[in-house]
């Protein structure tokens, strides 16, 4: 089996990269470099062209200076059209090594495309009219660093540049926005204040022309060579599967359609899926972007790897911020709500804090600080089913105790299971329940030890830390899903609408 696990580099493939060229040209150029604005086109031009030399087509880039600017600075080795996606020339990509051709070495068995209709068109003046949010550029990002992303392969095999390699799994994402989210990284902004407006990507309503909910149908790619090529794999003796790869960031607003049967087989990871109403044995949660992320020293994980933390850590239970838990009124009224059903187990002395993001902390530690040093986070539920905290549980190294009914969580559970990871009860069960748990753990040195390693280690460091790793994570869900391994999703599922016991409600 080919080896494509990804070694991380959070400082260089993490989002943090993304921030300074936030900065770059914002005061466009100096008044001497717009004296030589037709020199610059003309060093721009030839280095593109002598880039592109594997390219069947040259790029046409927008006009304006300051993104001409940033184009200098960002090109490098660049085999993508999408001149606003970051591109690192010190990833090793395994598809555009010399081991793929030769018949000596197998090539990987897993292929990650982008197509071509929207921001990564070939006119990139018509390219930052696509809308994309930003949320959605830093998975996007994460997905042209991958190892296994093959830039120019989608283009290449609808021209027939290439044959199809066979033995492989395709994993095809659209260049088309798909991720709403209006919470991240300004929470309560709105899609409008968290869209990329990166190189000038245009903030007009018509940007939204381009958008995709559940199906790309319009799109036509059912008929494309490659997912041609997949309905008659049998008749052609091919060994090859190809899913087109969706997000779905909304809080609330499950596709109705059966992925699996669809045309092309669509798989679609969902920030707040529910349960039942989902294709659980194709799609998959989206790990929530961290609004707050903990970086812990190497000291810290250290005594993660040691068992230390178990015991070195001050406090038992941290929750911090709102206690909203969704509007099933009818259920609150029964069972209370995930968060609030803690608020009177606060105690000081019991080092269990459970209070108002707005309170004064224990002893004027910062949140962050308070998450590095917690053993337990409590990451019930709010709005919706999925929680922004859970996330920051996990960059923390504490154990998170979720409460949530029907959420469908992070990844696929072929790759990741959550019971080794962090405490899942019912809603109903938040509260006094959900501290017998943490009491029990508390008993069992060993056990919460090697819970929270699971967590740290298995799961935040491989595929949460960067958005390369989430990638990762998502693919290799679906390429286990692809040899035939199955598993169901853990976490508490509803068996009835009619169930008192369960918040079937998103909201």
């Amino acid at each position: 089996m080919f080896d494509h696990t990804v070694h991380h580099v959070p400082e260089l493939l993490g989002r943090q990269m993304i921030v300074p060229w936030t900065e770059l040209g914002r005061g466009g150029l100096s008044s001497r470099c717009k004296t030589s604005v037709g020199a610059i086109i003309l060093l721009v031009s030839l280095s593109i062209l002598m880039q592109l030399k594997n390219l069947r087509t040259a790029i046409t880039f927008p006009k304006q200076s300051s993104v001409l600017s940033r184009i200098v600075e960002l090109w490098h080795d660049r085999l993508i059209y999408d001149v606003s996606l970051p591109w690192y020339s010190t990833v090793d990509r395994l598809w555009l090594e010399d081991n793929t051709t030769s018949p000596s070495k197998n090539p990987p068995s897993t292929m990650i495309l982008m197509t071509s209709y929207g921001w990564n068109g070939p006119n990139q003046t018509e390219g930052l009219l696509y809308a994309r949010s930003i949320r959605e550029r830093e998975l996007y990002t994460g997905l042209v660093n991958h190892p296994l992303f093959h830039p120019t392969a989608w283009n290449d095999i609808e021209n027939k540049v290439i044959d199809i390699p066979n033995n492989t799994n395709y994993y095809v994402f659209l260049d088309r926005m798909s991720c709403t989210e209006g919470n991240y990284p300004i929470y309560g902004g709105g899609i409008t204040q968290n869209k990329d407006y990166e190189f000038g990507r245009t903030p007009d309503k018509e940007s939204w022309e381009g958008f995709v909910a559940c199906s790309a149908n319009h799109l036509g790619l059912e008929t494309t060579r490659l997912f041609q090529a997949v309905k008659e794999k049998d008749k052609n003796h091919l060994n090859i599967n190809a899913s087109l790869m969706l997000f779905n960031c909304k809080g609330w607003g499950d596709c109705k359609q059966d992925g699996k049967n669809a045309d092309p087989p669509t798989s679609i990871a969902y920030l707040s899926g529910t349960l039942q109403k989902v294709n659980e044995d194709f799609d998959q949660g989206l790990i929530p972007p961290p609004g707050k992320r903990t970086i812990l020293t190497l000291e810290e994980e250290e005594s993660i790897q040691s068992c230390k933390a178990d015991t070195e850590r001050e406090f038992n239970v941290v929750y911090i911020g709102n206690f909203r838990s969704g509007r099933n009124s009818d259920f609150h009224e029964r069972h209370g709500g995930a968060r609030h059903s803690y608020l009177e187990h606060h105690n000081t002395t019991q080092k269990i804090i459970v209070q108002n993001a707005n309170d004064p902390k224990p002893t004027g530690l910062s949140y962050t600080d308070m998450m590095r040093s917690t053993k337990f986070a409590l990451v019930p539920r709010g709005d919706n089913k999925f929680s922004y905290r859970f996330s920051e549980a996990l960059s923390a190294g504490a154990i998170p105790v979720y409460h949530g009914d029907n959420y469908m969580l992070p990844f696929r559970p072929e790759l990741i299971s959550w019971e080794k990871c962090a405490i899942l009860l019912p809603e109903k069960d938040a509260g006094d329940v959900g501290m017998e748990h943490m009491q029990l753990l508390l008993s069992q040195p060993d056990k919460m030890c090697s819970m929270r390693k699971y967590c740290y280690f298995e799961i935040y460091k491989k595929y949460i830390e960067t958005d390369v790793g989430i990638i990762d994570g998502l693919v290799k869900g679906l390429d286990l899903v692809a040899q035939g391994n199955t598993a169901k999703f853990q976490g508490f599922k509803c068996n009835h609408t009619e169930d008192l016991g369960c918040n079937n409600l998103r909201r």
